[in-house]
């Protein structure tokens, strides 16, 4: 494994190993890429735009995808994903897994207290679901709510 040595503009030098050399990018080539993507002839969208985007700025397609990845007006217009994988969870046995949320509230206001949070517990194998209202989301009421609704149901 070589290494190489690269002087920056501010005199400093940096030493780098062969393995990292091809996520290195020269300063010229970041300068490059941007001034060729943000004209009205270098705005290309889709996957096609890589091989242009590598071609006109002389880098290689991995390059120009890594820097096109971290570009706000790249990322808005990507074709949706095909596929999103959604958690799944396989759980047969009660009270076993039980997932929580705040949810905001509507300001309900019930005897001189306002409710602007409820807290909902939801037990994954029996689909057995619990609320509490709270007036704040500090972890004391949340900690209390959470106390309450396992005490006085089937949860455990």
């Amino acid at each position: 494994m070589g290494v190489l040595e690269i002087k920056g503009s501010n005199g400093i030098l940096h030493t780098m190993a062969d393995r990292t050399l091809s996520a290195y990018t020269a300063p010229k080539v970041q300068q490059n890429l941007p001034s060729i993507y943000y004209t009205p002839k270098g705005y290309w969208r889709g996957l096609a735009a890589i091989k242009k985007h590598a071609t006109a700025a002389k880098v290689s397609e991995q390059v120009a995808r890594d820097w096109l990845k971290r570009q706000a007006i790249w990322q808005i217009y990507l074709p949706a994903p095909r596929h999103i994988q959604w958690p799944m969870f396989d759980e047969d046995s009660p009270n076993a897994v039980h997932q929580a949320d705040l949810l905001y509230l509507p300001h309900d206001r019930i005897d001189r207290r306002t409710y602007k949070f409820a807290l909902t517990v939801v037990d994954v194998a029996s689909r057995y679901k619990e609320a509490e209202p709270l007036t704040d989301k500090s972890t004391t009421e949340v900690a209390a709510a959470l106390g309450r609704m396992y005490k006085r149901g089937p949860l455990t």
